[in-house]
């Protein structure tokens, strides 16, 4: 399950969603927004310059330090320069599982 065991006891109705959310998704859903991710929507087959990306607009990266899916060896590498928020005890979903950190990590993003 793609969040952390701290949500799982402590907030069961947000892994239950999360898993919901997983599992109702087929496969061609699932391969679809992987490729959106991967590849420039509506651009063939190019791939995003994600450090062209950079220059035009600020990043924030927000993350669980217990994120199964993607690792935090490889958020530097990924977004490079980017502004880079862990939240401790958090899996891959912290817009569920640590909504209110979420939401004060964008917003002092947004004012910085």
């Amino acid at each position: 399950m793609p969040v952390s065991k701290t949500t799982i006891a402590s907030h069961p109705v947000a892994a239950d969603f999360v898993c919901a959310g997983s599992l109702s998704e087929s496969a061609t859903g699932y391969a679809g927004t992987i490729t959106a991710v991967r590849w420039n929507v509506g651009g063939g087959s190019e791939t995003v310059d994600w450090a062209a990306v950079q220059q035009k607009t600020k990043v924030l990266t927000v993350y669980g330090d217990e994120d199964i899916i993607v690792l935090c060896a490889n958020i530097p590498g990924f977004m490079n320069g980017s502004l880079v928020k862990v939240l401790g005890l958090v899996g891959h979903t912290p817009t569920v599982e640590a909504a209110e950190e979420t939401a004060q990590a964008a917003a002092e993003f947004d004012r910085s």
